[in-house]
C-alpha cells in the first residue's frame, strides 16, 4: 500500500496557510422544526455580522440561514 505522502503532488506537500479574516455573526433565536425520526431539526436565520482582517472586511448580509440537525446519538 502506497503512503499518503506519496499520493501527494509536491506543491501541496507543505501546505502553507495564513489567517484570512474574523467572523461574527448575529443569529436569531432557533426556529425550531421539530423531531424527526432520530434528530430534532432546527434553524438559525442569520440576521447580519461582519468579517475583517488583513486582507479582507466587509459586511454580512441579513436573509441567510444555517439548518441543523441534533441527531439522538
Amino acid at each position: 500500500e502506497t503512503p499518503l505522502a506519496d499520493l501527494v503532488p509536491p506543491q501541496l506537500a507543505d501546505l502553507r496557510s495564513r489567517h484570512l479574516m474574523d467572523l461574527f455573526i448575529e443569529v436569531a433565536k432557533p426556529i425550531v422544526v421539530g423531531k424527526t425520526p432520530g434528530a430534532d431539526r432546527r434553524i438559525g436565520e442569520i440576521k447580519g455580522g461582519r468579517f475583517a482582517g488583513e486582507r479582507l472586511a466587509g459586511k454580512v448580509l441579513s436573509s441567510g440561514s444555517d439548518w441543523q440537525t441534533v441527531r439522538d446519538d
